[in-house]
């Protein structure tokens, strides 16, 4: 605790660490022995980097479609899930 500056933006990321893996302000405080008032003052959220590579059109086009499994045509699949599709096919058959 005593050799990251607690000012610093490598605190502020640690602090992040932990409360995204389920701790909280005060459990975090009383932990290091600080005032929860003054932790949450001095924790800055780090910006996360975008996830650039994900779907970005809707899944479904219409509302009632959201009950259902989708289904797909073979056109639609594009050719690295078309080979993965064959060759996992070949290996269990």
């Amino acid at each position: 605790m005593s050799s990251i500056k607690r000012n610093s933006e490598s605190f502020s990321s640690l602090i992040q660490e932990l409360i995204i893996e389920g701790y909280s302000i005060p459990e975090l405080a009383e932990q290091w022995e600080l005032d929860s008032i003054y932790l949450s003052r001095i924790y800055k959220p780090v910006p996360v980097q975008a996830i650039t590579n994900y779907k970005r059109e809707a899944y479904y086009n219409n509302e009632w479609d959201y009950g259902f499994t989708p289904t797909y045509k073979w056109e639609d699949i594009s050719k690295e899930e078309k080979d993965f599709y064959i060759n996992n096919l070949k290996l269990n058959n």
